[in-house]
């Protein structure tokens, strides 16, 4: 239940601030304003301690709330290492003959992933 309300907010938060961004009438800032606000690096820059404070006490009491819902480019990277995980190697070996350094890329992928399962169960 709590995976998901984090994929949701963490989903909302990256397109609303998106739009945000790419609202170049300055219309939605008068909404959404208050996103760019929380935003780590803006609050540090900007001497606001209140942002930072929150900030720091809320990764402290829920862990990286911040980098995995708030943070776009949290979001971004948690987005691309789901869709370019390891275990989803089909095996086809289309990627070996380009690999300018002669790497068994299946055969390296298949190890990373058994490593991170390892890493998950924690039997390393």
């Amino acid at each position: 239940m709590l995976h998901t309300i984090r994929l949701t907010l963490a989903i909302a938060f990256f397109a609303l601030i998106t739009l945000l961004f790419l609202d170049f009438t300055g219309t939605l800032h008068a909404w959404l304003g208050w996103m760019a606000q929380i935003q780590f690096l803006p609050a540090v820059l900007a001497l606001n301690v209140g942002v930072v404070a929150a900030l720091a006490l809320l990764t402290l009491l829920c862990g990286r709330v911040y980098c995995s819902v708030i943070c776009p480019l949290g979001v971004f990277q948690d987005i691309v290492s789901w869709l370019r995980q390891a275990s989803h190697c089909i095996g086809c070996n289309q990627c070996s003959p380009h690999c300018p350094q002669s790497i068994d890329i299946p055969k390296e992928l298949h190890r990373i992933d058994e490593y991170v399962e390892k890493l998950k169960q924690n039997t390393l």
